[in-house]
């Protein structure tokens, strides 16, 4: 059943990935390096990670979370991955290994970080050292930029005196300055031998339109170098950079050929395919960073054998002054941008593809045809684990699946260094859950909307609407319940009729109905059905009413007084005068749709006492009456509706005699007719003659008196058994 629940449950899945969505290019916390750092190549999938987060966060709560959310983040193995989760505790422990810490940047300031740089297991072939053009630099040199090219071949007899392995300048040398400054550079290039130059692709408007223009260094320091390469990365649509380059004169092949050249013995890994992603190790500040000056007199600043067989990496890396210029600040978004870190300098991007080529550990993504396979498995699943739609249930099944498709993803992520964009199967299986809540809830309009055709003819228009809004209230199909039936009856109808033209039986016949069914309507009673000129109606089903026997007899005693206006607009339209009578019981029925399963259904109810309440409305004939109820609704009234005892009967049928009353407002009456049917069910002739012909002497028009007084004449003259407990049998129906 779509209850409220579902409902709810469904807004909230609506509007927290509508939110999300909005919050995801800010999303910040715990969570954000996973979400931002394994993003598809076109970034559409931080937001919808970022999403799933939220929602996970909403329905799982944060220790659910952490575990398989921290584990996709971006280091390289799993030993980092969970000194991600012990830092925080061995950071509140005091556990501290400062002076095994790579020189910390201030972006590791977390535990949680700096736990990880001392975890973290970079299996190449040589340290990656990073010299930076930095602020410091700029200060203590006392030199403007662009520098003297002297200064820069300096730096390189510095670094091939403390022994670097290779030294990488992300810098481009394109113009000619001094010639004997360009002049010793080429002769410092020349005499390390193991120098890769930068080139690059500078995108310029023309009056044909844009054209692409390649940077090249200087002739006489290109042919000094070991090798030049492109250093332009590839951005994505939201601007960060999380490709390695595949051209073939790219930065990073130039600068493996090199060490292919220098190191014949090593085991190099296999290069990495087309499209493969830059796992990062870690935000702005991982890898070791010296200035440039200090560069210059590594014997002054550095450890002894700190650049021994490095692989040195040249570049800028200043954000304030305004030598460099704001053109030539090489800063960039990385997947960690969006997370709060800041940009990141365009050599540490290079030490990062470096780092991922000679370990092997580039992230490759996976065909579409698998990202489709395991989306479609996801969504089938989904399909399967929803077929029968409850809310709960089904979003903690959504929930399980969600962490299932994140669990595949980090087992491929660290363990084969694969990448699977989750977006589709995430997405699926939000859409199954949407798809499913709404087929539910359009099954359960459909059923609403049988539900009132079904009951709108019998019961009145706010239990109709109950019912549609609690369908759980309604057993179908029957179930035994007690009710409080009524039968009415026209008196002498059949008769009546034949004087009448069809038109004008339909119109009074309709007229009628029409006002008897109002009334049972308006004390919450349901119409089973119109039996010619007779109505059956009844209390407490399909909705429960507690006051089942208290609402019936109200509804009968409306009924007969609504007769005599009824009387007056049928007898002012040409119509004649009618005369109904009513019978009222309580008892154990089975109430229920009844039918043909292949053609008509209603709601109806079955058994002894729905026969009974029948036989009550035709006791009316004998006693004069326009109303009888059993003692069975009388016990239920508790006081309620003041009545009058009428007689012990035994209708056909029935060998057990009932006790029925009809409600009386005179308490006088009602009490001298007790006295006198207790006196004649005693057998005292003469004490109950006497009491009754005082009655009708008070009342003439009483129609109990006379009834009884012809009993008594009779019993007079024909005296009853012994065993004679006063009651009257009654042959007729």
């Amino acid at each position: 059943m779509f209850r409220r629940a579902r409902l709810v449950a469904l807004v909230l899945l609506v509007v927290t990935f509508a939110i999300t969505a909005w919050w995801g290019v800010t999303f910040t916390g715990p969570w954000a390096d996973m979400a931002h750092a394994t993003t598809g190549p076109d970034g559409t999938y931080d937001l919808v990670v970022t999403a799933f987060v939220s929602w996970l966060v909403t329905f799982g709560g944060w220790l659910l979370v952490v575990v398989p959310l921290r584990v996709l983040t971006p280091f390289p193995t799993l030993k980092q991955q969970l000194a991600t989760l012990v830092g925080p505790v061995l950071g509140a422990l005091g556990v501290a290994a400062r002076g095994q810490e790579p020189q910390p940047d201030p972006t590791l300031a977390s535990p949680a970080r700096r736990v990880a740089a001392l975890l973290i297991d970079r299996a190449i072939l040589l340290p990656i050292v990073l010299v930076g053009i930095d602020d410091a630099s700029l200060a203590e040199l006392q030199q403007r930029w662009p520098w003297p090219r002297g200064l820069h071949a300096r730096l390189i007899d510095a670094l091939s005196a403390a022994g670097a392995g290779v030294i990488a300048f992300d810098v481009l040398f394109e113009f000619p300055t001094d010639p004997a400054e360009d002049a010793a550079l080429a002769e410092s290039i020349q005499r390390a031998g193991n120098v890769v130059l930068a080139a690059g692709l500078v995108q310029q408007e023309t009056q044909h339109g844009t054209a692409w223009m390649r940077k090249e260094p200087l002739p006489q320091l290109r042919d000094a170098a070991a090798g030049v390469g492109l250093v332009n990365l590839l951005y994505d649509r939201d601007q960060a950079l999380r490709r390695i380059p595949d051209n073939d004169d790219a930065f990073w092949r130039r600068v493996v050929a090199r060490l292919r050249q220098q190191l014949p013995d090593a085991n190099f890994a296999a290069s990495p395919p087309e499209g493969a992603l830059i796992r990062y190790a870690g935000p702005p500040g991982t890898y070791p960073r010296i200035s440039f000056y200090q560069a210059l007199e590594p014997q002054r600043y550095l450890p002894e054998g700190e650049l021994a067989g490095a692989l040195v990496i040249i570049g800028r890396d200043t954000r304030s002054a305004a030598d460099i210029g704001a053109a030539q600040v090489d800063t960039f978004a990385t997947p960690f941008t969006q997370a709060g870190h800041a940009h990141m300098v365009g050599m540490e991007i290079h030490a990062n593809v470096f780092e991922n080529v000679l370990s092997g550990k580039a992230i490759r993504p996976l065909s579409a045809g698998a990202g489709a396979a395991v989306a479609a498995l996801s969504v089938l699943l989904a399909a399967l684990s929803m077929q029968r739609f409850r809310p709960l249930r089904s979003a903690v099944a959504a929930l399980l699946l969600m962490l299932g498709v994140l669990l595949l993803v980090w087992l491929l992520f660290t363990r084969g260094h694969w990448w699977l964009p989750v977006g589709s199967s995430l997405l699926g299986i939000a859409a199954t859950y949407l798809l499913q809540a709404g087929a539910a809830y359009m099954a359960e309009r459909k059923q609403r909307l049988l539900i009132k055709q079904m009951f709108s003819r019998y019961v009145p228009e706010a239990v109709v609407e109950q019912l549609a809004a609690h369908p759980e209230r309604l057993a179908l199909g029957g179930e035994h319940r007690e009710l409080t039936l009524l039968f009415t009856d026209l008196e002498g109808f059949t008769t009546l009729s034949e004087s009448l033209t069809p038109q004008q039986t339909a119109e009074l016949i309709n007229r009628y109905l029409t006002a008897m069914n109002q009334v049972v309507f308006d004390h919450g009673g349901s119409i089973d059905k119109f039996i010619g000129d007779a109505v059956m109606a009844f209390w407490n089903a399909p909705l429960a009413d507690p006051d089942h026997a208290l609402h019936a007899v109200r509804a009968a005693c409306a009924m007969q007084q609504a007769m005599p206006e009824l009387n007056r607009t049928l007898v002012a339209d040409g119509l004649p005068a009618l005369a109904m009578r009513i019978g009222v019981h309580t008892g154990q029925v089975l109430v229920g749709n009844m039918g043909s399963r292949i053609g008509r259904l209603s709601y109806t109810a079955l058994g002894d006492a729905v026969n009974l309440a029948s036989r009550l409305e035709g006791a009316n004939k004998a006693y004069g009456t326009g109303i009888l109820l059993s003692s069975a609704t009388a016990w239920l009234l508790a006081g309620n509706i003041p009545l009058r005892v009428v007689d012990l009967v035994r209708v056909k049928g029935k060998h057990v005699a009932i006790e029925v009353f009809t409600p009386c407002d005179d308490a006088v009456l009602a009490h001298r007719s007790e006295q006198a049917v207790r006196a004649f069910r005693q057998a005292d002739w003469d004490g109950a003659q006497q009491q009754w012909q005082d009655i009708l002497r008070n009342h003439p028009h009483d129609p109990l008196a006379p009834v009884y007084l012809e009993r008594i004449v009779a019993l007079r003259r024909e005296p009853p058994p012994p065993d004679w407990e006063g009651s009257m049998a009654l042959d007729a129906k």
